[in-house]
């Protein structure tokens, strides 16, 4: 790893994308960089080697990663927004709790099936979709619609559903251990034999009261 480009990377994006037109044709090799709570908005990394590296908590949205190379990266609670992922390599990368509102993904994206599940539940809607079994742990599902969802028996360990719309789900034998339903509506879900250690459940929760005794 080039320790002087990742120094121009660290100073921000207004000095990193002003060496990047400098250097065009540039080999950008980060390979296992930490770049932890970096504010990289706007950042130009297309075609980049950053395989291994540490986004976890980390600003990239309107980033343009396009054809990156992102394996086994981590994006642990990162804020994708609107990021460009086109023709990028996220085999095998961490998207736990990663914003993945408005991100461009696309089906020359290598990413792992269950982080692609999330990205459509994020922005196409998951209501009346058939999900049973899904694993959706770690999911960053804030706001999403997933009403008269088939969720029985899926793992939506340590998820965070605040705002979530559950109306009518089917959540019976879920595992929502951990799980953030601050504000999550689960008006008339079936939450038969579902696990709710440690969830969060707050007065803004719509919850029928006989599951909590359950």
């Amino acid at each position: 790893m080039d320790f002087n480009v990742l120094e121009i990377l660290q100073s921000g994006p207004d000095d990193w994308n002003q060496w990047r037109k400098s250097h065009p044709s540039s080999l950008v090799e980060l390979i296992g960089a930490d770049l932890r709570n970096a504010d990289l908005c706007y950042i130009e990394l297309e075609a980049a080697d950053l395989s291994f590296a540490n986004f976890s908590d980390a600003n990239l949205s309107f980033a343009n990663f396009s054809n990156a190379n992102l394996r086994l990266a981590s994006l642990k609670d990162a804020q994708l927004i609107s990021t460009n992922f086109i023709g990028a390599d996220l085999s095998g990368a961490d998207l736990k709790g990663a914003n993945l509102t408005k991100t461009n993904i696309s089906e020359s994206t290598k990413m792992d099936p269950k982080w692609r599940l999330v990205y459509q539940i994020v922005n196409r809607g998951g209501q009346e979709s058939n999900m049973s079994g899904a694993d959706l742990a770690g999911a960053n599902l804030i706001d999403a619609n997933l009403s008269q969802a088939n969720l029985s028996n899926s793992s939506l360990i340590g998820a965070n559903l605040c705002g979530a719309n559950l109306i009518d789900a089917n959540l019976s034998g879920a595992l929502l251990i951990g799980a953030d339903l601050t504000g999550t509506d689960l008006t008339n879900a079936d939450l038969t034999n579902a696990k709710l250690r440690n969830a969060t459940i707050t007065k803004a929760t719509k919850i029928d009261m006989q599951w909590l005794r359950a």
